[in-house]
């Protein structure tokens, strides 16, 4: 049964580390939709190219802006927040490294894209920029990330001990003849506090005397 017991947890961490690809594919859609954002007609101000607004429509522009500020700004929580609600098997871990891709994306927009710094046409990121852009954003994905997710692990660690059904024959060998299970009906062991067939828990049972 503690075989069977690790073997869930070690399946139940794997889909964990793959359900990982859901906050950095939010993460790179973001990005996009950042870029999208920063892209659009520019005029020219006393020799000064500015970015006006986007080519998105403007309802849509909203909507997408709300995304991209929810999501891909180095303290912005909603990200780090489902990684820890999907349970990573390592969540400081994954929230650091998450901030990193976070803190590289968010660099990456103000490269790549002038228009995302109206103020300052063509700025360029200076290197202590982006240390401390990645700095703060690992900071905060391993904060949020790892706590929500140390919760979300010990929460699903005990409801697979509550699954685990003890063998009646285990802990008294021989012992048998226990009332049926009064949900299915199905035969019990003494001892066992579930029911083999249905998994309901039944009432308290002691060890059969020797008598």
């Amino acid at each position: 049964m503690h075989a069977d017991m690790t073997d869930r947890r070690a399946g139940r961490r794997r889909a964990g580390a793959k359900r990982m690809l859901i906050p950095v594919g939010i993460l790179l859609v973001a990005f996009a939709c950042a870029m999208l954002l920063t892209q659009g007609p520019t005029t020219i101000v006393n020799g000064v190219e500015t970015f006006q607004s986007s080519s998105l429509p403007s309802g849509l522009e909203s909507i997408v802006s709300l995304f991209v500020q929810l999501t891909l700004p180095p303290t912005a929580l909603f990200v780090f927040a489902i990684a820890g609600i999907l349970a990573p098997p390592m969540p400081f871990l994954t929230g650091a490294l998450l901030g990193v891709l976070d803190g590289l994306l968010w660099t990456a927009l103000f490269l790549l894209s002038p228009g995302a710094e109206p103020d300052a046409p063509g700025r360029l990121v200076r290197p202590s920029d982006v240390v401390a852009i990645i700095l703060v954003a690992a900071i905060v994905g391993l904060i949020v990330t790892g706590i929500i997710g140390t919760i979300a692990n010990k929460v699903l660690d005990g409801r697979d001990r509550s699954r685990e059904i003890p063998a009646g024959p285990a802990m008294w060998p021989g012992r048998t003849g226990a009332p049926p299970c009064p949900h299915c009906g199905a035969a019990t062991l003494s001892g066992a506090s579930f029911c083999r067939e249905c998994g309901v828990q039944l009432g308290p049972t002691s060890p059969p005397s020797d008598a």
